[in-house]
């Protein structure tokens, strides 16, 4: 399913386009258990003029890169922080930082990177580096996330 939400992701970059808001709850199943990525009422055209003015945050908080809850417009790395902060709440559970006190969390994110997931070292790697505090530590692409986790599957297969 995150190779699948991952090449969406690549195809809307590839045409300049971020979705700004990529959750859970964003990305639905259809009748024959593919997910869809939905919801793109914040999505922004790269070189487009901006309509939220600056150092206005857009996006779900928990989800957002630190780049985002700054108020930068954010690029493809910020959609693909977000992709994996979803993969690490479905291996966990909760959304990353959830239980941390509010006013703290910008500091977490912007500093500290997401805490282990608990999953498998590799698999616990490509979403820690698809969460890096540091834009330019992420995937540079998500056809690059989405290779990782193909090699992680093919790894598998072959065990």
């Amino acid at each position: 399913m995150a190779r699948a939400v991952a090449s969406a992701l690549e195809a809307l970059h590839r045409g300049g386009v971020i979705h700004r808001d990529v959750k859970p709850a964003n990305i639905l199943i259809d009748d024959d258990g593919e997910p869809r990525l939905t919801d793109f009422g914040v999505a922004r055209l790269e070189g487009a003029a901006r309509l939220t003015g600056t150092l206005v945050p857009v996006g779900t908080p928990l989800y957002m890169a630190p780049e985002q809850l700054e108020g930068e417009p954010g690029d493809a790395r910020a959609d693909i922080y977000a992709l994996g902060a979803t993969l690490w709440e479905m291996l966990v559970g909760r959304a990353p930082f959830s239980d941390a006190p509010s006013i703290e969390v910008v500091g977490y994110l912007k500093t500290k990177g997401a805490p282990p997931t608990g999953a498998e070292r590799d698999l616990d790697g490509i979403v820690r580096r698809a969460m890096d505090p540091a834009r330019a530590r992420r995937h540079a692409s998500a056809a690059e996330l989405a290779g990782d986790l193909e090699d992680l599957s093919l790894i598998h297969i072959s065990e």
